[in-house]
């Protein structure tokens, strides 16, 4: 949860694009059914069972943690700053405020020209850092809704 500032509301809110899910976790269950199918050929009855059993759990505790890696990355704009959050347990802070934003760029490549998410570059103001947030839906709308703010 973001941690607002006196008089600082926020504007937008966003996770990185749902579609970034779909390749880890279509892998997954790609995997899992090739499993399935392998210890079908080449193990007994018993030790099959066992097989599916350890790796179902263990594909379902990996697709839960990149789950909620996604969950929990976010991408905040308020009226005083850019923030970007990113952690399960323990949580990363990158802030940049309005007034020390220099540039605003993105790009994306085919798949996000397809699905419309985009890489967005925030440069900022003297010896601060650049923020990157990946996999942003609607990078226009937020480049235009971050210089409105400006």
């Amino acid at each position: 949860m973001l941690i607002l500032l006196p008089n600082e509301k926020i504007i937008l809110k966003k996770h990185p694009h749902i579609v970034v899910l779909l390749f880890p976790l279509g892998l997954i269950i790609l995997s899992w059914l090739g499993l399935i199918l392998l210890s079908k050929l080449f193990l007994g009855v018993a030790w099959r069972k066992l097989w599916i059993s350890l790796f179902s759990f263990a594909f379902s505790f990996v697709s839960l943690i990149i789950f909620l890696d996604w969950w929990y990355t976010r991408f905040y704009l308020t009226n005083l700053r850019v923030v970007k959050v990113r952690g399960i347990i323990g949580k990363t802070y990158y802030t940049i405020r309005l007034l020390n934003i220099e540039d605003i760029s993105y790009s994306f490549g085919l798949i996000g020209w397809l699905f419309g998410f985009a890489t967005l570059v925030i440069e900022s103001a003297g010896t601060c850092y650049n923020v990157y947030f990946k996999y942003l839906p609607s990078p226009k709308k937020v480049q235009l809704e971050i210089e409105k703010q400006i």
